[in-house]
């Protein structure tokens, strides 16, 4: 999903579009995505700080800042954009990077909203 998609998303999330936004990221994302997603809710567990578990294509707060889309890092792992939107955009060749959930302490994150498929 490039940056502009997945701004896309987040906006129709936070608009309260849940509906448009689970079937715009279903039509952006290809089937492999999908087994890499159930892959990395499979193998990792983090959790907020309520108890309740983190998976990807959540909207999570950490340090009561500004909503943040759980990312896949790579096959295995969740995280948080750590790439500027703006470098990507004009770089449409390099990699966005994440900063993964383990550097974060549980206590200083906080679900905002859950993916449609896990509610």
């Amino acid at each position: 999903m490039t940056q502009a998609q997945r701004d896309v998303y987040m906006a129709l999330l936070m608009a309260g579009r849940e509906d448009e936004a689970t079937a715009y990221r279903d039509k952006v994302e290809a089937a492999s995505y999908d087994s890499a997603r159930a892959r990395a809710n499979a193998n990792t567990y983090y959790v907020d700080k309520h108890g309740k578990k983190i998976e990807a294509d959540m909207l999570i707060s950490i340090g009561g800042k500004a909503p943040e889309l759980v990312l896949l890092c790579g096959d295995d792992n969740l995280g948080v954009n750590a790439s500027n939107p703006a470098y990507l955009e004009a770089h449409p060749e390099a990699r966005q990077e994440c900063y993964p959930l383990s550097e974060f302490a549980s206590n200083d994150i906080e679900i905002i909203k859950e993916d449609m498929n896990h509610v």
